[in-house]
């Protein structure tokens, strides 16, 4: 969106595979974005099964990064 300035990433956490499976992508995505010199913002839009252990302040905290250009922002939905 925006010519690239503003990008989303939607992720689906269905169980421990993908679980793993989700945390090696969001840490290459954030790196690969931050080579980028057009993209301002990163939106990570991660949705969780609602019994899926996992701790989901850890993870918006861990994979976030408001600080940097460009900014990548990190929220965990639970499937209701």
């Amino acid at each position: 969106m925006f010519s690239n300035q503003l990008i989303w990433e939607l992720k689906h956490v269905k169980d421990a595979n993908t679980k793993g499976a989700v945390v090696k992508t969001l840490a290459g995505l954030g790196n690969f974005y931050k080579t980028h010199p057009n993209v301002r913002v990163a939106i990570f839009a991660i949705l969780v099964e609602k019994d899926l252990d996992l701790d989901d302040a850890k993870w918006e905290s861990d994979f976030s990064f408001r600080e940097n250009q460009p900014e990548v922002w990190t929220r965990l939905f639970r499937n209701s």
